[in-house]
């Protein structure tokens, strides 16, 4: 599981692959999450990285921080640390059979294309808010050149990906339109739980991937 503000509680969309992760290993699977320190909070002081083993999950936390108030530099500076260190760190782990991946940030879907090519494993890309069109609309990212790898990051997300979860209708809409696929399932990030697993394990189905 690739995801950059991973949290443990306070529910809403950063606490979903907690709640996916701890069902996944009740059912008897191995789940290692690879995550940055914004959520976490972790007392890492000076180490570049830490462990926590939560629910039996392995979370491998990079001493990363990334908040609104930060200038625009610090931040893209932080996003592409993140993707850079679970692009490595994720080759020195044992070889998963599926790697789960979560937007926003676009930054994540970067570590979780390259490690699915490395290990030739599917990829189900989690998709909350569409990038960079917020960003764009937002008015932070304004560089033409990078607007446009952007753009062909997000292209490329949606076609490789084996399957695309989106949090609400408008999203999956917009997911269909861009990248021609029939079906983009929809669990609403007001989900947790027992409901919401139901709906990521039924999701899956659709790949032959049963959990």
């Amino acid at each position: 599981m690739l995801h950059q503000y991973f949290a443990t509680e306070g529910g809403g969309a950063d606490t979903r692959f907690y709640e996916i992760g701890r069902r996944l290993v009740s059912r008897g699977h191995q789940v290692t999450v690879i995550t940055g320190n914004s959520r976490l909070n972790l007392q890492l002081e000076s180490k570049r990285i830490g462990l926590l083993q939560k629910e039996g999950m392995a979370v491998v936390t990079f001493n990363l921080r990334y908040s609104p108030g930060m200038k625009t530099g610090e931040k893209r500076r932080a996003l592409i640390a993140y993707a850079r260190r679970a692009s490595r760190q994720g080759r020195h782990l044992p070889r998963p059979d599926l790697v789960l991946a979560s937007t926003p940030p676009l930054t994540a879907v970067m570590p979780a294309l390259s490690l699915c090519r490395y290990y030739r494993v599917p990829l189900v890309a989690e998709i909350r808010e569409l990038w960079p069109d917020a960003v764009i609309s937002r008015g932070t990212l304004r560089n033409k050149t990078l607007i446009s790898l952007a753009q062909r990051l997000e292209y490329k997300t949606y076609r490789d990906a084996e399957l695309v979860i989106a949090s609400c209708g408008r999203v999956a809409g917009a997911v269909r339109e861009r990248s021609g696929r029939s079906h983009v399932p929809v669990i609403p990030d007001h989900l947790g739980g027992d409901e919401l697993f139901e709906q990521f394990a039924d999701a899956l189905k659709r790949i032959n991937r049963a959990v």
